[in-house]
């Protein structure tokens, strides 16, 4: 029951919807996962060696073996067997630069591949042919929201995620960065695998976006950044017309030191420690992509001027010749 009248709730205007009202809108990307799972119940999957740790967590919850394939310099796979009848087949959209790649294998395997968008989130699939996810909470400040599009139709009504965390957007959002940074670490450390819906909170933020305006900003941030690191960069940063990207993917020679960069407060994670840390034997080429790749921010926040001087920082720590 609704209730009516008494102090008021965080009051939040109410946009023009989502930008994926076909999709299933879930907590986490996580839990679009594991949903896939229960609906398949697949006996094994196959995954990109090069990725987050946090996407096998539900195989290994479900009790579902996964298995590694390799990829090349420009993060294609490798001698790549089609996935067996029962077998799920998943393949990453690395920055938002792979949409025609994620297309040709969907073509190629149908339903059997799980096209991972958290790095994509402004593609939708053409059609819906094959499973596919991106997450919101990878590209806004807001608390969670995954977007799942299937093969068929669903029969699954989540129960809304009531446990999502504000506390470390709103310090950052005033200034308190440290403050902020300890308790995201916190809460993706609570991050579980269960299928809820979105948060009523998410879903009314990310009504309100200006997505357009964030889609430009990412793609001109980008430009500015592959105009002057184009020379040094040994991985193909090309972006397509129809692109939105996740970060600027600068792959140098040689590693750059991270807490150097973050003592001039530019802060560039590692994609992914996980990958660096997995007790899987080979894959040398994806353990040293992860060390040396530097995922340059390029979100809406920041403008032509804000890359500017994230580059000069690079250039003090990376000792890039102009």
């Amino acid at each position: 029951m609704k209730y009516i009248g008494g102090y008021f709730e965080l009051d939040l205007p109410r946009g023009r919807g989502s930008l994926h009202p076909d999709a299933l809108a879930l907590c986490t990307g996580r839990a679009c996962m594991a949903v896939i799972l229960q609906h398949d119940r697949p006996s094994k999957v196959r995954l990109p060696f090069y990725m987050c740790d946090a996407l096998l967590v539900p195989m290994r919850e479900a009790g579902i073996p996964v298995e590694f394939y390799a990829l090349d310099a420009r993060l294609r796979p490798v001698d790549l067997e089609a996935p067996k009848p029962g077998e799920l087949l998943v393949a990453v959209n690395y920055f938002g630069l792979q949409s025609t790649l994620v297309s040709e294998l969907a073509e190629r395997h149908g339903r059997r591949l799980v096209a991972d968008h958290t790095q994509a989130f402004f593609d939708k699939p053409a059609a819906a042919a094959h499973w596919m996810f991106c997450s919101a909470r990878k590209f806004f400040g807001v608390p969670d929201g995954a977007y799942l599009y299937a093969p068929e139709a669903l029969d699954i009504r989540p129960l809304p995620n009531s446990q999502s965390d504000i506390r470390h957007l709103v310090n950052r959002l005033i200034g308190r960065q440290q403050t902020g940074y300890r308790q995201v670490r916190r809460y993706e450390q609570g991050i579980d695998c269960r299928i809820r819906a979105i948060s009523p909170l998410s879903e009314r933020l990310l009504s309100a976006m200006d997505y357009a305006e964030a889609r430009r900003r990412r793609r001109e941030n980008y430009a500015v950044l592959h105009a002057q690191l184009a020379e040094y960069n040994r991985f193909d940063a090309t972006l397509a017309p129809d692109a939105t990207p996740f970060c600027y993917p600068l792959l140098l020679p040689h590693p750059t030191d991270r807490a150097a960069l973050a003592r001039h407060r530019l802060y560039v994670p590692t994609l992914w420690d996980d990958v660096l840390k997995r007790k899987t034997s080979g894959f040398a080429f994806e353990r040293d992509f992860a060390a040396r790749l530097l995922p340059l921010p390029v979100d809406h926040r920041y403008g032509p001027d804000d890359m500017e001087d994230a580059l000069r920082r690079l250039r003090k720590v990376a000792k890039l010749e102009r």
